[in-house]
C-alpha cells in the first residue's frame, strides 16, 4: 500500500500519499491536495 501520512483539514480527517501526491477524505480521492481543498472549502 505504501506510505500514507495523515490529513486533516476543517475537520476533515484522511490520508495523503506523498508518492502519487493523491489525497483521499472519506470516500472522495482527490487528484493532489489543491484540489481536495477547494473542494472541501465549500463543504
Amino acid at each position: 500500500m505504501g506510505d500514507l501520512h495523515r490529513a486533516v483539514y476543517n475537520g476533515h480527517t484522511g490520508y495523503y500519499n506523498p508518492k502519487t501526491g493523491r489525497v483521499r477524505f472519506g470516500k472522495c480521492v482527490y487528484s493532489d491536495i489543491a484540489t481536495a481543498i477547494k473542494y472541501l472549502k465549500n463543504n
